[in-house]
């Protein structure tokens, strides 16, 4: 049986499928995370980076993946919606950790 995770990084999930639409005054980024490690991730959450054109940073928060915990070659999928604003190009999406890199 899988433990939980003491620790982990950027590198504890593939986040694959992610993409980044208009839907008038508002913004979708929707895609899916994978655990790559071999113990359950609780409390999973991830970075959102909106940028611009040029690849400046518009807008930048930490989401919760899932109130679950997400085992060992699992998957879940994400949507994070939010207010439009002027300039938004393309999102980035990656795993967040804090404390211990990991959220403990």
């Amino acid at each position: 049986m899988a433990r939980l995770c003491k620790e982990w990084d950027e590198d504890a999930c593939r986040i694959e499928d992610v993409t980044f639409e208009r839907l008038r005054d508002f913004f979708r980024v929707r895609g899916k995370a994978g655990n790559l490690l071999a113990c359950i991730l609780p409390h999973l959450q991830l970075k959102l980076v909106v940028l611009d054109a040029k690849g400046k940073s518009l807008i930048e928060d930490v989401f919760h993946l899932t109130d679950r915990k997400l085992r060992p070659g699992e998957s879940c999928e994400f949507k994070i919606e939010g207010e439009w604003r002027r300039g938004m190009k393309d999102a980035k999406v990656t795993v967040w950790f804090s404390g211990k890199r990991g959220g403990e």
